[in-house]
Order: C-alpha cells, then structure tokens, then sequence
C-alpha cells in the first residue's frame, strides 16, 4: 500500500491533527492488520472494496464513511483488495463538541455511522473527485463553512491537549490538580467529550510515545523503556500492552509493523 499523510490547513487544524490516504499499489494488495488507538477521533472516507473490523472476536462490515471514538483496545482491519481510503484523524474532545455527539456512547464499539454529521451529498462529491488533494479539499471546504464564528478551546480541550503531547507521564497528576472544573464534573465533560477518562487517555498516549521512540531508535531495551514511560516496573510495562495491544511488547516489537504503522495513523 502507498500512503501519505497531508497537514490540515490553517482554517481547520483547531480540529483536524492530520490526514492520512491510503491508495492501493495494485490489486493485490490486502490488507489486515491491527489498527492501535492514539486517543483521537477520527472520520474514515473509504472509496473502494470492503472493509471490515473484528472487535472481540466479532468481524463487522464498515460502512463507505464512518467516525471512531477513542477505544482501549486494538482492532483487526482487513480489506481485500486494500482500498482507498482518506482518513481525518481529529483532536477528540473538539471534535464532539463541535459536531454535538458524546464520544463515552460508543466507546464500546469500533465505529458509529457519520451520516448525520457528515452529509451523503459531501461522501459522493468526494467519491468523483481526481486525486485525493481535491478530496481534502472538499472536507477543508465543509468544516470552513461550519466554522464560520470561530472555535474558542475550553478547559477540556486544552487539558486534552496537553495530554497528548505529554513525554513525562508523572505530570497527569499536576495537570488534575491544576484544574479550575470541579474535578467530579471535569471528569464527567472529559469522558463525554473524549470518550476515554484522563488516565486511560495517558495510558494510550504513553504507549504510543514509546512505540514512536522504537521507530525512531529501532531499540527495544525494556528496561529503558520502563524508565521513559514511567512505569513501576516491567510487568507494570506488559501489562498495559496486553491489555491495551493485546500482546507482549516483545511479540509486538518483533513483528512486521508496516501496515499497522499505515492504519494506525503513524507519521514517523
């Protein structure tokens, strides 16, 4: 599969991180593999074949576009032939807020349809599109004109934010204690809005920064990365990929990462 991943323009990063396209290399490519959830919301536009996700043992047909909410788990992906695919991997806790949903209603399963928040008319002008610029160009267009007044970031926003771009993971309990929401009613609007609480957001951007620093050093010394994700101890380190990946990080660091480094969003 080819891929590239494409900036948001200047109207639309307050909600997009980035996009990602995926397009075939020829008929024969398939794909399945696991997609690792980062602690975004993204919006998939698929062009062509069939595309299904296995959750829990459980393998569902998606329809032509869809929305994920952040999820504590990964999925199975698979396509034969790969499709084409535009993916708007969106900042969560924007995301629900602008479009009016509550991501925790479907946190428990692997998509949720977009019609009502994305039009058909958008997914089939998109389809007869060229090239995937025009595309993007056609859902910058649409967010532009529902954003006519302007997004002002709240404390739920930012705190998310500041989330995900944490290194040093003992500061999630600095930033808790630094809000100015009630800390029962943050905790109520974050999981809301995010669909994940704080701690299980941190638990996924921490393993995230430390499959990133992998790509990025291609090392996997354990005890290293106990020490940068600041875990207790290394069966506190497995632990969290089991439960979260569903493997040891030693089976995952081991295996052929590249089409689960497409799927899952990684721009390394």
């Amino acid at each position: 599969m080819d891929h590239t991943f494409t900036k948001p323009g200047k109207e639309t990063s307050f909600i997009v991180r980035r996009y990602l396209t995926i397009t075939p290399s020829n008929n024969n490519d398939i794909l399945c593999e696991k997609f690792v959830p980062d602690g975004s919301t993204s919006l998939v536009f698929n062009f062509s074949g069939t595309v299904t996700v296995t959750d829990k043992g459980e393998k569902i047909t998606v329809p032509p576009f869809f929305i994920t909410s952040p999820i504590k788990r990964t999925l199975i992906i698979e396509a034969n032939p790969a499709p084409q695919t535009i993916v708007a991997i969106c900042k969560a806790s924007v995301f629900s807020r602008y479009f009016g949903i509550k991501n925790n209603r479907y946190t428990e399963s692997p998509f949720f349809p977009a019609h009502n928040i994305i039009p058909v008319t958008l997914y089939e002008s998109m389809s007869k599109c060229d090239s995937p610029e025009d595309r993007i160009k056609l859902f910058e267009e649409f967010i532009q004109q529902k954003n006519s007044v302007g997004y002002q970031p709240d404390e739920i926003d930012k705190v998310y934010d500041q989330i995900m771009e944490l290194t040093d993971f003992t500061r999630l309990n600095t930033l808790m204690a630094n809000l100015e929401l009630n800390p029962r009613s943050f905790r109520r609007k974050f999981l809301e809005r995010v669909g994940v609480n704080a701690k299980m957001l941190s638990r996924l951007v921490r393993i995230n920064y430390l499959w990133n620093c992998f790509l990025t050093d291609n090392e996997t010394d354990f005890q290293n990365m106990v020490f940068d994700g600041k875990y207790f101890d290394q069966p506190h380190l497995i632990n969290d990929f089991k439960k979260i990946i569903g493997e040891s990080p030693k089976s995952f660091f081991k295996r052929n990462q590249s089409d689960m480094q497409i799927i899952s969003g990684k721009n390394i």
